[in-house]
């Protein structure tokens, strides 16, 4: 269930501006990059990419159209409550890529809220940990794994207390918002693509900058 949230104030911090350089993606893993949506990033090499609008999806095998199936409100719920069934065309990760500070990216997915004195993810059935500040490649943001699950009709396995990664990052310009289905090895996978991951000018996203965009992040509204 997701949380009540209410007007939060907080000092996200100063986004650096560091020089985001191509990253070695070593051995079993390739470098994706894609100029329209404006990312780049390693994925191993046994996993492919494929985009659909703004939506970038690494999956291990290419898949129909996951707009109408997985990414609903509905199936979201159901994954936190460990109700959603395994789907053929699950993805190993998910990256949602949109414009605006991190601000916008959050008020629009609605994941982080401020707690008891903690930036938190407010979705899933129990209170999360205080969620982690994350900075690469000139973006920074916050992680938070959260306990998520999913159910094989086919052989009536459930696997519960899974882990879920949610990230949202932004460069002041350009945010994305990550995701993972509760797999753990997903997760490992997930981790080592979000530290892989920089953002580039895409043209597609840019527009005319806005007078309310900064690089210090100070005030979100949730609600």
């Amino acid at each position: 269930m997701q949380k009540p949230y209410k007007p939060l104030a907080i000092l996200f911090g100063i986004l650096l501006p560091i020089s985001a350089q191509a990253s070695d993606c070593g051995t079993r893993w390739n470098s994706y990059r894609n100029t329209e949506l404006g990312v780049a990033f390693c994925h191993p090499n046994k996993l492919v990419v494929q985009t659909e609008g703004q939506d970038i999806y690494v999956l291990t095998r290419r898949s129909g159209a996951h707009a109408k199936t997985i990414l609903s409100h509905k199936n979201r719920d159901l994954l936190f409550n460990g109700k959603r069934m395994l789907d053929p065309n699950d993805y190993v990760v998910h990256i949602k890529m949109g414009r605006g500070d991190f601000i916008a990216a959050n008020t629009q997915e609605k994941i982080f809220f401020y707690d008891k004195g903690a930036v938190r993810a407010g979705i899933g059935r129990f209170d999360n940990l205080p969620a982690k500040i994350v900075r690469f490649g000139g973006w920074s943001g916050y992680q938070s794994e959260i306990i998520c699950s999913t159910s094989d009709p086919k052989t009536g396995f459930h696997a519960a207390g899974g882990q879920c990664l949610w990230v949202i990052g932004s460069d002041g310009q350009n945010n994305f918002v990550l995701d993972t289905l509760g797999a753990p090895s997903d997760v490992t996978t997930a981790l080592k693509i979000v530290q892989s991951l920089r953002l580039l000018q895409a043209p597609v996203l840019i527009e005319k900058a806005h007078g309310r965009m900064s690089t210090c992040l100070s005030v979100m509204f949730m609600g």
